[in-house]
């Protein structure tokens, strides 16, 4: 699994498993890793990572627990977050989607 990174758009992962640094140790050296333990914060971070330029990002979980969870669609400053292209790794049960953070009638 740890080519899946290479594959993926520049811009930070954002992660629900605490243990997902552990075992794509090459994410971190290429690009920032942030824990969403609650999905409930992502409106909050997406406003963080659109302010510093980094209007994309990756959400990576497993599928051991069942489906990814329901991710925010807009941040808290009204800006849209719009999935985009899936992957996924069966064999790792691990789950990738891409999102671009945009500025609200873009």
């Amino acid at each position: 699994m740890g080519d899946i990174t290479a594959e993926l758009e520049p811009g930070p992962i954002l992660t629900d498993e605490w243990w997902y640094p552990q075992v794509v140790p090459n994410a971190l050296e290429t690009r920032p890793v942030f824990l969403l333990s609650d999905p409930n914060t992502l409106p909050e971070l997406a406003d963080r990572l659109a302010a510093n330029a980094m209007p994309v990002f990756t959400f990576a979980t497993s599928l051991e627990d069942g489906p990814p969870p329901k991710l925010a669609t807009h941040s808290s400053s009204g800006r849209r977050i719009v999935p985009g292209e899936t992957f996924k790794v069966p064999e790792r049960s691990m789950y990738f989607q891409q999102f671009r953070i945009e500025q609200q009638g873009s």
